[in-house]
């Protein structure tokens, strides 16, 4: 095989020429460029429009790269189609054709003409080691018409099959890449494995001692323990508990006697019991201005008796509870509640049901400045 080397200047003082052929161009363009339509700030060029008045297509302007042969067009070009058939459809299709044959030797575009059919095809493309083709849209030609609208025109220049944007063709050697890095990671697991054998060993050492020093402190309990029934240890008898135990071990077996307490456990035995939760309650008729005083009473059941302005009351500085139990008779009247009283999200409960009792809770923690107001529940009690 030989060496090659190119694009060196001539010398002509020590007679070395240096040939170079545009195909030596192209061929380098080639190996590092794909051949396709050159896209320009995220915009491909050499786009096919028709305006739907004639039977002409418009190549806009742009560029491509074709194998490593560059062309560019500047201005728009309008190219002409044959009239479709009277009584049948066809595609034409728009391409951008290198020929690299000795009498052409460039890059254009041309119309190929397609097939006239009742299920019309687009024409293949030529792609030969001379001519090769890339395709920038099809056209429907409908039969017995003299117009392109514009919607018959497909764009085919991003298809990669059919035409394509030029890319890069150099990539990163990621075979390479990844044996060194199996090599590395090999590398690395074993001096991993050897650090997780000796780190395991510790573990193993620092278990075994554990369990020895949990023997050593069992035994010396139980030399404290028979120690103590030489000296008459004896357990509180108060707690209704045996007098006293010989060893260690017969504690143990003697564990459920001395958690026996009048036929209870030692824990249920010393349960505390609670009587049931009591409150004073004052009833107040509900009419006319009602001033409701936490300081008096700290629960209050206020039955509606007519229409009823409710206001809260206490010289208590320090946070007060109060209840107040509102009950409906059999027709309902309306309340109104102190503006110093803030409900819970702002809205004021409806307690305007008859023969329901409503159970509210008021809160201050300003010495009755405002008060926060909660409604616990409304009951039908008819």
């Amino acid at each position: 095989m030989a060496e090659i080397f190119k694009f060196f200047n001539s010398n002509p003082a020590i007679d070395d020429r240096r040939f170079v052929q545009a195909a030596d161009f192209a061929n380098y363009f080639s190996q590092v460029l794909s051949t396709g339509i050159i896209s320009i700030d995220n915009e491909a060029g050499l786009r096919v429009t028709a305006d739907g008045t004639n039977m002409q297509t418009t190549v806009d302007v742009g560029g491509a790269l074709m194998e490593g042969y560059q062309y560019t067009n500047t201005t728009p070009l309008q190219l002409t189609h044959d009239l479709p058939e009277a009584d049948t459809d066809r595609i034409d299709r728009v391409v951008l054709r290198l020929d690299k044959s000795a009498q052409n030797r460039f890059i254009r575009a041309f119309i190929v003409k397609g097939e006239p059919s009742a299920t019309p095809e687009p024409p293949e493309l030529t792609r030969t080691s001379l001519v090769y083709e890339l395709s920038l849209a099809q056209v429907y030609l409908t039969a017995n018409t003299s117009t392109i609208p514009a919607t018959d025109v497909t764009d085919e220049r991003l298809d990669e099959e059919l035409c394509g944007i030029v890319s890069s063709l150099i990539t990163i050697p990621t075979s390479q890449f990844l044996q060194e890095w199996e090599t590395y990671f090999t590398g690395l697991q074993a001096s991993l494995d050897g650090a997780t054998d000796e780190y395991e060993q510790e573990i193993e050492d620092a278990r075994a001692q554990l369990q020895q020093d949990l023997l050593d402190f069992e035994q010396e309990f139980r030399d404290w323990f028979d120690q103590q029934q030489t000296e008459g240890f004896v357990l509180a008898s108060e707690k209704g508990q045996p007098g006293g135990v010989e060893t260690y071990d017969d504690a143990i077996a003697h564990k459920e006697e001395f958690t026996q307490h009048e036929g209870k456990t030692v824990t249920e035995a010393h349960e505390p019991l609670f009587g049931a939760y009591r409150e004073e309650i004052s009833t107040v008729s509900g009419t006319g201005t009602v001033t409701l005083n936490a300081d008096n009473s700290p629960a209050y059941r206020l039955t509606m008796a007519g229409t009823t302005t409710l206001n809260l009351s206490t010289t208590s500085s320090e946070v007060v509870s109060l209840s107040v139990f509102l009950e409906q008779g059999g027709t309902a009247h309306p309340i109104t509640f102190s503006s110093a009283i803030k409900w819970r999200g702002g809205e004021i409960p409806d307690v305007s049901e008859p023969n329901f009792t409503y159970a509210l809770t008021f809160i201050t923690y300003n010495g009755g400045t405002t008060w926060l107001g909660f409604l616990a529940g409304d009951f039908d009690v008819s």
